[in-house]
């Protein structure tokens, strides 16, 4: 795969850059990154250090620094930084004689093996090294069955197979005071990893989550056999009363997204915009919902965005429509103060410069009460509402 591109402003970008954003500038994949740095013989991982002295303010910064911090200090990623630590030898002991014993030890009683591994960059092994040449006592403390049975009470979790323990390695599955299932290692859990109800490592998370409607969304069921995963849209029905005759009872949404009370979509959006919404799909008129153009934007550089693009055959825009609530003519408490009433005037007054300025049919309706629309005003041969 040759590089195609300037390749000075390349070798340079690979000097300042990390592999990631490099992939975001030239928009390929990070992989293809370092195919081309092969290429052209810049795939050196160690081309920061080119003197001994360099290496040995390396390992003197790592045992100061995070990762992250590193990982910003030379301009790399934290993988990058691992890969150095590797090729130094600085992963197999971290040097005893650097640390502050007794900043160790305190911490030693309020955090975790896992916490300490990551705040001092080595691995667990090393943390109890640590705790042995100090003589600490073991942070695992419970070994009889009373023992464990006492730490799970402790956080509201019931085993269901005690009978099955012999020892820190054993798995048991554990029952929340909610009903929620769980599958925990139990030297796992005393090193800080608590249990997740939803996550795929659990066997138990689709009951999971059919108990988590019963409990916090009676108004919805989910449709799916099985979980498919926290980056995949599962299917609901919603089964309330509040929507619109015309909207579809199923949709799809993510786990996390639900967790977080977000619902089905059409019980978000406005009288008005979901009107327009039917009246589009009854005469079979292809649209997109929530329009943006890359280069209209706002604070934090987000995109201002239309409610319905219109398009043709080809997914090109032929024009817009925005559906202008009550809130975009009067301010309404309930919906913020007079400052954001005037932000919202002012991201109106922008769409519209933008528009006109793009020469883009704009169609804007304003809400008013009584008002019917109908295709007619939607159409943009036939509406009156079209902006000039």
């Amino acid at each position: 795969m040759i590089f195609i591109g300037n390749v000075e402003q390349f070798i340079i970008d690979c000097n300042s850059m990390t592999i990631e954003k490099l992939a975001i500038k030239y928009k390929v994949g990070t992989a293809t990154i370092v195919i081309w740095r092969r290429e052209l013989g810049l795939n050196n991982k160690f081309k920061k250090f080119e003197t001994q002295e360099e290496i040995e303010e390396f390992k003197q910064n790592y045992y100061k620094l995070t990762h992250k911090e590193l990982a910003k200090l030379y301009k790399v990623g934290s993988r990058t930084v691992g890969r150095w630590a590797e090729k130094f030898r600085l992963t197999e002991s971290h040097p005893f004689t650097v640390i502050d014993k007794e900043k160790f030890i305190q911490e030693y009683d309020n955090k975790t093996i896992v916490q300490l591994a990551k705040e001092y960059n080595v691995n667990r092994k090393t943390i109890r090294d640590w705790k042995e040449k100090l003589g600490l006592e073991e942070k695992v403390k419970y070994r009889t069955k009373k023992e464990i049975l006492d730490y799970l009470e402790s956080i509201h979790l019931s085993p269901l197979n005690m009978e099955d323990y012999s020892g820190m390695d054993t798995k048991l599955i554990c029952i929340t005071n909610l009903g929620f299932k769980v599958k925990i290692r139990i030297r796992n859990l005393f090193n800080g990893h608590l249990p997740q109800i939803f996550e795929t490592s659990n066997p138990y998370t689709y009951e999971n989550i059919i108990l988590y409607c019963k409990i916090y969304r009676p108004d919805y069921r989910l449709l799916e056999d099985r979980y498919l995963g926290s980056n995949k849209r599962h299917t609901f029905e919603y089964l309330g009363s509040d929507l619109p005759k015309e909207s579809n009872p199923i949709f799809k949404l993510r786990i996390d997204s639900f967790k977080m009370g977000v619902g089905h979509p059409d019980l978000t959006r406005s009288k008005g915009e979901l009107k327009i919404q039917f009246l589009l799909e009854k005469h079979n008129i292809k649209y997109k919902n929530q329009y943006i153009f890359d280069d209209l934007r706002g604070k934090a550089k987000r995109h201002y965005k239309f409610d319905f693009g219109i398009l043709n055959e080809q997914n090109q825009l032929l024009y817009l429509i925005e559906w202008d609530s009550p809130i975009h003519i009067k301010q309404n408490d309930f919906y913020g103060n007079e400052n954001d009433f005037k932000e919202r005037l002012e991201r109106d007054r922008k769409k519209n410069e933008y528009c006109i300025k793009k020469n883009i049919p704009l169609i804007r309706i304003i809400e008013e009460y009584g008002l019917e629309i109908s295709i007619i005003d939607l159409q943009l041969e036939t509406s009156k509402y079209l902006l000039n």
